[in-house]
């Protein structure tokens, strides 16, 4: 969740250093408009990577015990395992709209 945490920070870092140039009238660069872009995907691949070991860890976990487990249990890790894949695409839907906002203010001034 920290990687997701990161990710969020450096978009949100891109995002405020976007908009400064702008307000300042410099030209806004292209290479951040995309990396503003790739880290948010990163965010998603990440939070899908993280619910798949997360995941796997708890199926082993289940093999391995001695009780049955019962059925609300179950659902509640689940739950909770795919919070990663939620929060890295919440990240990634704010940088592309960041992205596409941007993008459109850039078109707009050249």
């Amino acid at each position: 969740m920290y990687v997701i945490d990161l990710a969020a920070i450096i978009n949100l870092a891109l995002i405020g250093y976007l908009i400064f140039s702008h307000m300042t009238k410099q030209t806004m660069s292209e290479k951040a408009l995309h990396a503003l872009k790739h880290v948010g995907g990163f965010a998603v691949a990440w939070g899908a990577f993280s619910t798949l070991i997360g995941l796997f860890e708890a199926f082993r976990w289940l093999e391995q015990a001695k009780e049955m487990v019962t059925f609300n249990v179950l659902c509640g890790g689940l739950r909770v395992a795919l919070i990663t894949v939620l929060y890295g695409l919440i990240v990634y839907m704010l940088s592309l709209l960041a992205y596409i906002l941007l993008s459109a203010v850039k078109k707009k001034l050249e």
